[in-house]
């Protein structure tokens, strides 16, 4: 039953694939809610602390990076979280 559900294809993926990217999109979304709210106020705090403006310029900076990046490698590796079929007949990968 399982099986025949996890093995039929929309779009060209599997609902397996959609699953598999399903939760390494919500893993991810964790780490950056965590990151967000644990790690960026404490660098923030410390950066607050020095005399420099210069820390606080980047602080600030990698604030808004950080969201965007996490989140582009999040997608990235979610989508090829499954190696390519190969068609061993011929050598060839079939995408």
């Amino acid at each position: 039953m399982i099986e025949d559900l996890t093995g039929r294809s929309f779009y060209g993926n599997t609902v397996l694939d959609y699953i598999i990217f399903s939760g390494a999109v919500l893993t991810g979304l964790a780490l950056v809610t965590v990151l967000r709210k644990v790690l960026m106020p404490r660098i923030r705090t410390w950066a607050q602390q020095t005399e420099s403006s210069l820390d606080d310029i980047l602080v600030r900076i990698l604030e808004r990076a950080v969201v965007l990046f996490c989140t582009t490698v999040v997608m990235e590796k979610g989508s090829v979280s499954r190696p390519p079929k190969r068609d061993i007949r011929y050598g060839l990968t079939v995408i």
